[in-house]
């Protein structure tokens, strides 16, 4: 398929829109296609999708989605801060299927220090520590993810 990416890209819309469709062999088919056409142009979009479709799939298919989230973003995340930001929106939302390498690599980007750090571990009592935040987490169903930053 590599050598028809440019063909495929020009019905990118519609590979989108079939992430929403009924039949989950449709679904799973277009994930496939999204994964393939995510490059560092369409980031922002396509990983957007991807989180999105996280909320709806089956069970059986969220590790699956939850990698392939977590690997275009590490590929081509425009920073590493918006890298870090989309695997939070990704285990907040599906924190549950997230492979060891997911959580792995947040806590790497944690790890790192600088801004990222800050903005990812709570300190004193802020919403994110509080039972009712953290209950309410897994209920979030439209993920939005950030801009990427200048950095």
């Amino acid at each position: 398929m590599d050598h028809d990416l440019p063909s495929v890209a020009r019905h990118r819309s519609t590979i989108v829109a079939c992430l929403r469709d009924a039949d989950t062999s449709i679904r799973r088919r277009a994930l496939d296609l999204v994964y393939a056409l995510t490059d560092r142009t369409n980031i922002l979009q396509m990983a957007g999708e991807m989180v999105n479709y996280a909320v709806i799939a089956e069970p059986e298919e969220r590790p699956t989605v939850c990698a392939r989230v977590a690997s275009a973003a590490r590929r081509f995340a425009p920073s590493m801060r918006w890298e870090a930001d989309t695997l939070l929106v990704l285990v907040a939302v599906r924190g549950e299927s997230a492979r060891k390498e997911v959580v792995r690599r947040l806590i790497y980007l944690v790890r790192q220090g600088g801004e990222t750090a800050g903005r990812v571990v709570p300190r004193g009592d802020s919403a994110a520590t509080r039972p009712a935040t953290a209950a309410a987490l897994p209920r979030h169903r439209s993920p939005q993810l950030p801009p990427p930053s200048r950095r």
